[in-house]
C-alpha cells in the first residue's frame, strides 16, 4: 500500500476560535504521514480543550485520498464555545 500523506486542514463551522489555534493543538500538519491514531487523538484533544460547544463536539474526519498526488485532505468541525479560550 503507498503512503498517505495529509493535504489540506480545514476548518469548518467555527467562528470564534481562529483557525490557528484550531490547527496548533493538532500533533500533525500538512504534508506529514497520514497516521489514523493521531487523527483520532485530535478529536480527543480538542474536545478535552473545552472551548468547543459541548452540544456540538468538534469531529475530525478525512477525505478519500487522491490516487493522483497520495494526499487526504482533514476537516476539523465544531462551533466555539462564546465561553471557553485559550
Amino acid at each position: 500500500m503507498p503512503v498517505e500523506f495529509i493535504g489540506q486542514i480545514q476548518i469548518e463551522g467555527n467562528a470564534t476560535i481562529q483557525d490557528r489555534v484550531i490547527i496548533g493543538q493538532l500533533d500533525f500538519t500538512t504534508g506529514d504521514p497520514f497516521d489514523l491514531k493521531k487523527v483520532e487523538k485530535a478529536e480527543a484533544d480538542l474536545l478535552r480543550l473545552d472551548i468547543f460547544d459541548r452540544k456540538d463536539p468538534p469531529t475530525v474526519r478525512f477525505g478519500e485520498t487522491d490516487p493522483t498526488t497520495g494526499l487526504r485532505n482533514i476537516i476539523v468541525r465544531g462551533e466555539g464555545d462564546a465561553i471557553g479560550h485559550l
